[in-house]
């Protein structure tokens, strides 16, 4: 590869990496010893939130990633060369095409070499991306391409499928937590045998397997009304938890409501008692949930507040601009919401840069050295602690809100205590002893 577009990925991968810390900072990675290979390899995932699914896989990856990508984004001269350059494969897709059939021969041939060149791609099985914490079936272009390449070097490549789990908390919002796991590498020499038989029979069992590699390793539930019914029940996990417990902790949940329909059934109605008691409090489940789990404020935690007040004023109103233009933007133009995030990272990374320098200069017009420098210094670690303050401070008003609930309703405060402790007793998992403590 040109050395140029090396040292470009390398620094690109830098700065992609850090957006994606600062917009989702409780990322964890489970299994990340399996990211580090130096045989060719496709990488998969789900795809729930867009450009992001394949961004947050390349830059956990250690090898240069290329990426099979929507042929619409190839729609001039220009966007043809700016995507090839940035390491981009287009893929025709029926949804996006008015003719009958597609062509996709040239596009695999590509993928082909090169992956028998050593190389290393990502692709999203599902081919088109929807906000749910769902799997659709996948398509079989991935087994075709990687079955085609071992075949032309005699199942001798040493090419290999790794799946990824991508398990967003939140995916449209900034600041939640995404869990990724990073599944066994799949040899695709194992269906060399099926593959000599029948070509066509390989890659839908290849297809399958991967699927259900990929369905492992996912929050994966049947339709809205169940993934709502988790959501709620995940707030009787303990804090305690690491991420990759409460991930299965909640793949344990699933199982248990679909063995048991009355089960299902009676938390659903539980839950629904619960969440309108709370809506009428003004209240949040996680609210009830730090309660039941002693994480209240305490008094420390108060006087850190107030005494950080000035910080925070300082870091939100130097950092508003920067981070309210790429929000505004996704509102102006009312993007798909799996596109909120992506937008708000591509856009960060033009805004904050932008007006840091444009601060830095009226910075410098008004006062003497080395005041500017301390000015420009203070902007980020101010304004991610005006994060921080912000999500504290939320935190503070529901646990004022509650307080004020037990002295003003305590009617409506009790029985919030009650359903919740309702549910507690028909949840099909061990919860920590301090959950019915509220």
């Amino acid at each position: 590869m040109n050395p140029f577009l090396r040292g470009l990925y390398a620094f690109l991968k830098q700065i992609v990496r850090l957006a994606l810390k600062i917009y989702y900072p409780e990322t964890v990675v489970v299994n990340k010893e399996r990211l580090a290979f130096k045989n060719p390899a496709i990488v998969v995932s789900n795809h729930p939130n867009t450009a992001l699914d394949a961004i947050i896989p390349a830059a956990q990856v250690k090898k240069q990633v290329f990426f099979l990508a929507n042929a619409g984004l190839y729609s001039n001269h220009f966007m043809a060369w700016l995507f090839d350059t940035l390491y981009c494969v287009p893929i025709q897709r029926q949804q996006d095409v008015t003719k009958l059939t597609i062509d996709n021969n040239e596009s695999f041939d590509r993928s082909e070499k090169h992956l028998l060149g050593g190389g290393v791609m990502y692709i999203a099985p599902e081919g088109s991306s929807f906000v749910e914490r769902r799997l659709r079936p996948f398509r079989t272009g991935t087994a075709r391409i990687v079955l085609s390449a071992e075949n032309a070097a005699s199942f001798k490549a040493g090419i290999t499928i790794l799946p990824m789990g991508l398990n967003y908390d939140r995916p449209d919002h900034s600041g939640s937590k995404v869990t990724i796991l990073v599944g066994e590498h799949l040899h695709v020499s194992a269906y060399e045998d099926l593959y000599r038989k029948d070509h066509m029979e390989a890659a839908r069992q290849l297809t399958t397997d991967l699927e259900n590699k990929v369905r492992d390793l996912i929050i994966d539930t049947r339709d809205d009304n169940e993934d709502s019914l988790v959501r709620q029940l995940e707030y009787f996990l303990p804090f305690y938890l690491s991420a990759e417990e409460r991930f299965y902790q909640t793949k344990q949940l699933i199982d248990a409501l679909r063995k048991d329909q009355a089960l299902y059934q009676t938390l659903e109605e539980k839950t629904s008692v619960y969440a309108d008691a709370l809506s009428r409090a003004g209240l949040l489940p996680e609210t009830m949930q730090r309660i039941a789990n002693n994480r209240y404020p305490k008094g420390g935690d108060r006087l850190l507040l107030i005494a950080s007040w000035p910080a925070f004023v300082w870091g939100w109103v130097n950092n508003w601009l920067p981070t309210a233009l790429p929000a505004w933007l996704v509102r102006v133009f009312k993007f798909y919401v799996g596109y909120d995030s992506a937008v708000k990272i591509s856009f960060g990374l033009l805004s904050f840069p932008l007006f840091y320098y444009l601060q830095y200069r009226l910075a410098a017009w008004l006062l003497p050295q080395p005041w500017p420098w301390v000015y420009l210094l203070s902007l980020a670690p101010l304004g991610w602690w005006a994060r921080i303050y912000s999500k504290r401070l939320g935190q503070m008003r529901q646990w004022l809100r509650w307080r004020r609930l037990q002295h003003n309703n305590p009617v409506l405060a009790d029985a919030i205590i009650t359903y919740r402790k309702e549910v507690s007793a028909a949840f099909p998992l061990p919860i920590h002893p301090a959950a019915d403590k509220v």
